[in-house]
């Protein structure tokens, strides 16, 4: 029997138009029929992902069968990992001399997709924990590496929380190359103070050898000129000196204001917007509270983004009425967002500040459909410390990270994240010594 070539519909023979969809059927009922109008084929683009275990169809991101429990990838190492790895190793002999070349390795370690099994993970793992304690010559990209360990860990406690023994060697790893970036921190800023002594000692030394040398000679030379001539340059120096101390007093009173404003800024007001039945803060919170501060100690930052807190902080930062909402609360905004039109693609789309974020080529841009206004504050790791800028922060203007109320285990908790580059609405695992924005929930 023929098929309708426009919406597929069954023909009868000598029908000369589709009773479904009007299409004129020119062949129908012809004695000789074109064989491909007599029969219908199915055409398959892409690979199906199948269990080896039961021959259940997967999704593309799934690390255990549904049907059979039976646990993919555990010992195989994936095509796409070995040649991240060979490329590595490729740019990284030419990164040091060539500024494209590095360019291009940071934007390889940095966009290189997180796999999901197991074996992938383990070697992942073993590469960029092994990258971070073996760079011994450049603190950035000892930064670059440890930001990536991060993303690993994170994709690993998503992946697999309840697998507690899988996930606790990636823990310890990342706590090791923690404790690595911030003492390496620590000794290039002695480092940096020990070279500025040296500096002003060498200095101090070279105008004392010049005044033992030529002092005598120009007292014997001169005598009472000299005396005459040594008093009025002593007056003058010691006017110069004057004023240089007190501009100096005046510098260091300015640092130590610039510098109380920024640990002491906060902004108790912030706009609110009704989604659904929620009320939420349309912006990201800015309250003074213990272990909090600005990204990378700027006050514009804190201005732009709001404050960082730790998890602790976080709490109890939100004003009397409101609160740090829960995953619980997170699902329920979701579920009207989706009642509302928005797909799973567009969540994060649809919760994007339409301006702030990174501007790269191609990037989707946010609509701010739900007026959240939600921006790309970033993060700052477990060893920040706001008083002397110790720590890593990173990802501002590339991602937006919210506490929520949710504790995952005494280390970690949960949150939710939005990427320049991505259109979804994520669940997100953190250490609760790192550094997140705060949006409170009405109570």
């Amino acid at each position: 029997m023929p098929f309708c070539q426009n919406c597929g519909n069954k023909l009868e023979d000598g029908m000369a138009f589709c009773s479904k969809c009007g299409t004129a059927t020119e062949w129908a009922g012809t004695a000789n029929k074109p064989e491909e109008y007599a029969k219908r084929e199915q055409v398959f683009v892409g690979k199906i992902k199948k269990c080896p275990q039961c021959g259940c169809s997967l999704s593309s991101e799934a690390v255990v069968c549904p049907e059979c429990g039976h646990e993919l990838g555990v010992n195989t190492i994936s095509k796409e990992l070995t040649e991240f790895k060979d490329s590595i190793s490729k740019l990284e002999t030419h990164a040091l001399t060539s500024e494209k070349v590095a360019i291009l390795l940071k934007s390889t370690i940095t966009n290189f997709s997180v796999p999901h099994t197991k074996g992938d993970l383990r070697d992942l793992l073993v590469f960029v924990s092994g990258k971070v304690k073996n760079e011994t010559t450049n603190i950035e990209w000892l930064a670059i590496w440890n930001a990536k360990l991060k993303q690993i860990v994170d994709e690993v406690s998503l992946l697999f929380a309840n697998d507690k023994d899988f996930l606790a060697p990636f823990l310890k790893q990342k706590q090791e190359c923690d404790a690595i970036f911030f003492e390496r921190q620590r000794s290039e800023k002695n480092i940096l103070t020990k070279i500025k002594k040296v500096k002003l000692g060498k200095k101090g030394i070279i105008g004392i050898a010049c005044c033992i040398l030529f002092l005598p000679i120009f007292i014997k030379s001169c005598n009472e000129a000299f005396r005459q001539v040594e008093a009025e340059a002593n007056a003058k120096i010691n006017a110069q000196t004057k004023e240089i101390q007190d501009k100096g007093r005046g510098t260091q009173e300015d640092g130590a204001s610039e510098k109380d404003d920024v640990e002491n800024y906060e902004k108790k007001e912030f706009k609110s917007v009704k989604i659904g039945k929620q009320v939420w803060a349309a912006e990201n919170l800015a309250i003074k509270t213990d272990e909090s501060g600005c990204y990378e100690n700027k006050i514009e930052n804190c201005k732009k983004y709001g404050r960082l807190y730790s998890w602790k902080s976080a709490r109890k930062a939100c004003p009397e009425g409101w609160t740090l909402p829960t995953m619980d609360d997170i699902r329920s905004l979701t579920s009207y967002m989706m009642e509302k039109g928005s797909s799973q693609e567009s969540l994060g789309t649809d919760l994007k500040s339409s301006d702030g974020w990174n501007k790269n080529k191609g990037t989707p841009k946010g609509n701010n459909k739900y007026k959240f206004n939600a921006l790309p504050s970033g993060e700052c790791n477990i060893f920040h410390d706001f008083s002397n800028d110790l720590g890593l922060c990173t990802l501002l203007e590339d991602v937006a990270l919210f506490w929520t109320a949710t504790s995952i285990d005494d280390m970690r908790a949960a949150g939710v994240r939005l990427d320049y580059d991505k259109t979804i609405f994520n669940g997100d695992v953190h250490f609760k010594d790192h550094l997140l924005a705060v949006r409170c929930i009405k109570e």
